[in-house]
């Protein structure tokens, strides 16, 4: 089963479909791309280092149902602008697929 959920952004008005657990493919695409965007250091643009995570994002999401984007978003074609609206979508996702991630990450009680 998988997880339908609600993009809290105005401009880009839907949901994404998340699986309820993440497969080695998505946990090592979404861990190198983080790698990737740490490794560019502190000063580096924030669209700069979105571009840089997207492809581990993209990989986590199942389906993208959102007003204006295409049916299979990747890092070319995720919005960059408007500006603030794109930060906040990026933003939204990041939250999304790291929650999924810290509980795959979680150990089960014994």
């Amino acid at each position: 089963m998988s997880k339908i959920i609600e993009s809290p952004v105005k401009r880009w008005p839907g949901t994404i479909t998340i699986p309820d657990y993440l497969n080695y493919p998505q946990v090592m695409a979404f861990r190198k791309a983080m790698a990737e965007a740490q490794q560019l250091g502190e000063d580096v643009p924030v669209d700069t280092y979105n571009f840089t995570i997207l492809p581990g994002l993209c990989a986590c999401v199942e389906r993208w149902d959102i007003k204006g984007l295409p049916e299979h978003v990747t890092p070319e074609t995720f919005p960059g602008a408007p500006a603030s609206a794109s930060v906040r979508l990026m933003s939204w996702l990041i939250g999304v697929v790291v929650e999924q991630f810290k509980e795959a990450e979680e150990v089960p009680n014994a």
